[in-house]
């Protein structure tokens, strides 16, 4: 089969680049695959050659004229787009997207598309808009979302998204057909461990509590610091080590920048707490090894984690906020949103023995119903579905 993948792609930052490639190279090599992808200036890379990657657009408005033309050149025989709000560019590529599509469709084209981040509309409050540094109306956002979404469902073949939970919320608050969406878990890869990674990291002897992935109001940056505050002088071997760094759409944002730098500078007292920002991702496995426990303290949940399965890759215990009741499931892993119920399940995971053993059972389970393999299988049917 001749699969066509429009999306940014490695080594271009971001979770969806990342999540391409590994679903790129985890098809088998009967099938070619051509990656219509974003311009960048580092060198490619690629080792399988069965993958083709077109870097053919820019972020900005010729975008769509630019990946149909290769498209139409390439003509495979399914597209599979990967898409994000804002993957594409500002509001007015948003708004374009759906038009990518329809004229997809009208070359004859079956177009699939993965919704990496789908937004419950009930969550779109004054509090949302400034945890993710979003200017505007909020009704207007809501009415920009509803039509951008319903008209991406409607033009499109098949929608896939990761979790039942985003199928809902399509079906729910955006009103689509549910017979189109069809639920694929994010795939995780199977992490390889180095044993000295405490040791490299200077942190021999210590319990390494991790937060993994860009910083952003909506993740419980603070919830999660303040938490940690209540229990560390209790356990002066413990430490929360922070490896996350600006978020690419946010760069430019003054306001952010200052929220972002704020936190970076008012760690650089604490002798417990530890801020490294960005690592790249070949140091990533290093950060992994190091973990006893992965935290992800999200005050709301609007896409499948991709830090959340790099931590299932390398099976690490992860505690969660009820925000992903509904995406996980397992009772152990939950705490409520407030700073005594996340340091006492900190506390719980780490001295308790019996919850750590359940929690890691869990995670194995989803390690391999998770894997690439199967989730390439699946991904696969899908296309010969149409």
């Amino acid at each position: 089969m001749r699969i066509g993948m429009i999306t940014k792609y490695y080594p271009s930052s971001g979770g969806v680049a990342t999540y391409t490639k590994y679903l790129a190279e985890a098809f088998d090599e009967e099938n070619e695959v051509y990656i219509f992808a974003d311009k960048i200036k580092e060198n490619e890379i690629n080792k399988k050659k069965n993958i083709k990657v077109i870097r053919c657009w820019d972020s900005n408005v010729l975008f769509l004229i630019s990946i149909l033309k290769s498209v139409l050149k390439y003509k495979p025989d399914v597209i599979h787009i990967q898409q994000e709000v804002f993957l594409y560019g500002g509001i007015l590529n948003a708004m374009l997207f759906p038009y990518l599509v329809m004229l997809l469709r009208l070359f004859g084209f079956t177009v699939i598309i993965t919704l990496h981040g789908v937004i419950p509309l009930s969550d779109l409050n004054k509090e949302f808009l400034k945890e993710n540094s979003i200017e505007g109306n909020r009704f207007i956002l809501k009415v920009g979302l509803l039509l951008i979404f319903k008209q991406i469902v409607f033009f499109s073949s098949r929608i896939l998204v990761h979790e039942e939970k985003f199928r809902n919320v399509l079906v729910e608050d955006y009103k689509c057909s549910q017979r189109k969406i069809k639920v694929i878990p994010h795939g995780v890869k199977n992490g390889q461990k180095i044993k000295n990674a405490k040791d490299i990291l200077g942190l021999k002897n210590k319990k390494v509590i991790l937060y993994f992935g860009y910083i952003s109001g909506y993740k419980g940056i603070d919830l999660l610091i303040n938490a940690f505050k209540l229990i560390k002088d209790k356990h002066k071997n413990w430490i929360l080590l922070f490896v996350g760094g600006v978020h690419p759409r946010l760069k430019n944002d003054e306001e952010y920048l200052k929220y972002y730098n704020d936190i970076k500078n008012s760690l650089k007292t604490h002798k417990q707490i530890y801020f490294n920002g960005y690592v790249p991702e070949d140091k990533v496995p290093l950060y992994f090894s190091a973990a006893d426990l992965v935290v992800f303290p999200h005050t709301i949940v609007m896409s499948s984690s991709g830090p959340m399965a790099l931590a299932i890759s390398y099976s690490k215990p992860i505690i969660a906020s009820v925000a992903f009741n509904g995406i996980l499931n397992n009772k152990e892993i939950f705490f409520d949103r407030d700073t005594y119920s996340l340091s006492k399940k900190i506390e719980d995971v780490l001295l308790n023995h019996e919850i750590l053993n359940d929690i890691l059972a869990y995670v194995k389970k989803l390690k391999y119903a998770y894997s690439w393999t199967n989730i390439a299988k699946k991904t696969l049917q899908v296309y010969k579905n149409g």
